[in-house]
């Protein structure tokens, strides 16, 4: 054996969390579950009176039953939630309750979680009625909250009880009711109005979070402050979106996940201090589970967080007790432990993570250590642990992200130490400013100086040409076989004899370096074809043009804020020439934000008259900060890309009209020598009237359809003017629009044109040579 374990808590925990997948699944009835149960605990006790311990075979059915029953039961009371009726009806509710979440601010809007204990319902033709529950609902409000309200603190709401909707690009419904919520209540900012009245943990708890955030605000800058705060209090929100994004390619997202390593520096901080006061073992054993606590709870009760106080608490109980702890038994006790409270806690990302990385470092550790016991120790730990990690996780966040990080290990080995120097300046800087400002002063200096050089090498790390790659989403299956080569490579790693020295691991990481390279150079390479394709970004529009030279114009970005970015990536696209926003709608422009952070863009152009909508103006200001050319184009302008490509602004906005609406849509017409592509963003009847009567050349060998193809677009004098071979529908499954219309497609094959849909298709992409064009469909 690899190490000698103790895995009657994992084996136990195999059948019980196989038991919560099947119930979750089938949706298995409580009666049906709460039998088996009872059949299988009789099974048990019998052989317990018969004086014969339990089998394994019987306590693994009694525990697949009790994942079985607790799934069930968290299921029907879900579905019998007062909150869930009640929004089924769209109902008018004032709420009193517990915030069970600090307001996260994103896109000029506030969401947090609500832990709810009375419901007021109103009901046309009767009274109020008022009902004690001890519910969970996501409160969600145009304003901005984050600095109003705290996690822990008691308020009221009044709002609308709505259900929550779900695209096909994320399953927003179920990822709420994996947290306990089936419902969203859509509240006014003036409507939610602080309610405390006396003491409570949970307030005191918020209040120290809140005091933490405070002080790190106070001392540092603002991108400083929001990275301390996710390092110590484990939250990502409050760090910069860029950052974020440079954390993500580059494999650093764990270092804002309170873990392991927090927990271990609240015990390595108290117990030489309660050592030199000579308390006994008991005392220091309450002490070190009091502070631990405290500190679980002021971070969030994050899985990873919550998972480390408990493998601590339990190895303080063996510690106490003079037994010889165990970390496979710690980590399956835990685990069991997290899952009796919260059956869906399984579908947690940060649950799976932290778990998966636990029992890999525990797994693998030891044999790499072996392995490279003849390199420098600090290297030596440094690399044992970040790939011991590294191998758990890797399938998980290439399931769940479709991203994988090329230059994950360097980065680890570079920015980790610096990342535990900022961790300890950053929980002893804040007693420390609280008794003396000049000496916390003088340590949020030393502090400030370590976060600007971990911010400044992930992103000069994440800017590296194939820092990151991007996949499709894999299969269950997919990720199964990964995890039966991880099985494999443990045995593996227990049995080979071979020995790494210092030359060996330059070698690795010098290949390591040059594979990113290899593959940036290899996808985005010039193809010597124009290439156009119009991404499936769902009910939105995003479409990229790749010129033979590899110059590259895209024309908007979708309504989702990172699956362009991901599509763009999975080409190798780095850099973007031009970026062509046509008008100013959500489901045009959310994608390109995103962008500015990660590609190497040369100029926004966006309409003369477009409106300022706040994700305009967020992506304006942006440009600017990053000195992006921002661009405005009227019609009649004719712009260039490379030798050849052609832009031609057909239309920019009805006369007299203000911007904001379908009506202010660009219009523009794509010229590649003789090949046309028409794209008409939102463009409707009105414009392709106005386009029509103005004599314009609509002539196009493709059509980009205008709106998705509702109704009112692609009129037939339209049509029989562009009379387009190929029609392209960007549109989204099942959306409640009702998009594309029949009618509208029917025009559109009457004129004789092909007609490709995004939302059956896939995405389609468009390629010419010098003798002809083809067409592939990804789902086609």
């Amino acid at each position: 054996m690899l190490i000698k374990l103790d895995i009657a808590p994992l084996l136990l925990a195999v059948p019980y969390v196989i038991g919560i997948l099947i119930a979750d699944y089938f949706s298995v009835g409580l009666v049906f579950s709460t039998l088996f149960l009872v059949l299988s605990l009789i099974a048990c006790l019998i052989a317990v009176r018969r004086q014969k311990p339990p089998k394994l075979i019987s306590l693994a059915t009694l525990f697949f039953f009790l994942g079985l029953f607790l799934t069930a039961l968290s299921i029907s009371r879900l579905e019998m939630s007062l909150l869930n009726k009640a929004a089924r009806q769209g109902a008018n509710v004032i709420v009193e309750g517990t915030l069970a979440s600090d307001p996260i601010d994103r896109s000029g809007t506030s969401f947090f979680n609500l832990n709810v204990e009375k419901v007021t319902l109103f009901k046309e033709g009767s009274r109020p009625e008022d009902w004690m529950v001890k519910e969970r609902l996501r409160v969600k409000t145009a304003s901005r909250l984050r600095q109003q309200l705290c996690m822990g603190e008691h308020i009221r709401v009044s709002g609308v009880l709505r259900l929550p909707n779900s695209s096909r690009d994320f399953n927003f419904k179920r990822y709420l009711y994996h947290q306990g919520i089936v419902a969203i209540l859509i509240a006014k900012g003036s409507d939610i109005k602080s309610n405390q009245g006396g003491f409570s943990i949970s307030f005191l708890i918020g209040q120290i979070r809140h005091w933490v955030k405070q002080t790190n605000n106070f001392y540092l800058p603002k991108g400083c402050a929001g990275l301390i705060n996710g390092i110590v209090l484990g939250d990502p929100s409050l760090v910069d979106e860029e950052v974020q994004e440079s954390f993500r390619a580059t494999g650093l997202t764990h270092i804002v996940a309170a873990s392991g390593v927090n927990i271990a520096l609240v015990i390595g901080a108290l117990w030489p201090l309660l050592r030199i006061f000579r308390l006994g073992a008991v005392a220091q054993f309450i002490i070190l589970i009091c502070s631990t606590g405290l500190y679980t709870m002021v971070s969030g009760i994050s899985p990873s967080i919550t998972r480390a106080f408990l493998m601590a608490a339990i190895g303080l109980v063996a510690w106490l007790s003079g037994r010889q702890g165990n970390s496979f038994s710690s980590l399956g006790a835990a685990a069991m432990i997290l899952l009796v409270i919260d059956p869906f806690i399984i579908y947690d990302i940060g649950f799976q993570l932290s778990f998966a990385a636990t029992a890999s470092i525990i797994i693998f550790v030891p044999s790499l250590e072996r392995l490279m016991e003849e390199i420098p120790k600090p290297l030596m730990a440094g690399l044992s642990v970040t790939v011991g990690a590294q191998i758990g996780v890797l399938p998980i966040i290439i399931y769940y992200f479709g991203q994988l990080s090329m230059i994950s290990l360097i980065a680890n080995l570079v920015v980790i130490p610096l990342a535990s120097i900022a961790l300890v300046l950053g929980m002893a800087a804040l007693p420390v400013a609280a008794v003396s400002s000049l000496a916390g002063s003088a340590l949020y200096l030393i502090l400030r100086v370590i976060l600007k050089a971990i911010i400044f090498e992930t992103i000069s790390l994440s800017a590296a040409p194939g820092a990151s790659i991007f996949f499709n989403q894999p299969s269950i299956a997919i990720i199964a076989m990964l995890y039966a080569v991880i099985v494999a490579l443990a045995i593996y790693f227990n049995r080979i004899k071979l020995k790494l020295r210092l030359g060996h691991v330059v070698i690795v990481l010098a290949v390591m370096l040059a594979l990113p390279t290899w593959w940036y150079v290899v996808k985005s390479a010039p193809t010597g074809r124009l290439e156009i394709t119009f991404m499936d970004v769902g009910q939105g529009d995003s479409a990229i043009v790749t010129t033979p030279k590899g110059e590259r114009l895209l024309i908007d970005g979708g309504p989702n804020p990172d699956l362009v970015k991901q599509k763009l990536a999975r080409k190798g696209v780095r850099k973007i020439d031009a970026v062509l926003i046509s008008h100013d709608h959500a489901d045009h422009i959310t994608g390109i934000k995103n962008l500015l952070g990660l590609f190497t863009i040369g100029c926004i152009m966006y309409p003369k008259s477009i409106s300022d909508s706040k994700g305009f103006l967020q992506i304006y200001r942006l440009a600017r900060k990053k000195g992006i050319n921002l661009l405005a184009v009227d019609e009649g302008d004719v712009l260039k890309l490379g030798e050849q490509l052609e832009i031609d602004t057909l239309f920019a906005n009805i006369k007299d009209e203000e911007g904001g609406g379908n009506d202010d849509s660009l219009v523009v017409m794509v010229k590649y020598g003789d090949f046309k592509v028409l794209f008409t963003g939102d463009a409707e009847e009105n414009i392709e009237k106005e386009l029509v009567s103005g004599k314009k050349d609509l002539d196009a060998d493709v059509l980009k359809v205008g709106h998705h193809g509702s109704a009112i677009s692609s009129t037939r004098e339209f049509l029989h003017e562009v009379s387009p071979e190929i029609s392209v529908i960007s549109v989204g499954k099942d959306n409640k629009y009702g998009h594309p219309s029949k009618l509208t497609i029917g025009r559109l094959i009457n004129a004789g044109s092909k007609v490709y849909r995004t939302d059956r298709d896939g995405d389609v992409t468009i390629s010419l040579d010098d003798k002809a064009y083809r067409i592939y469909a990804e789902r086609r």
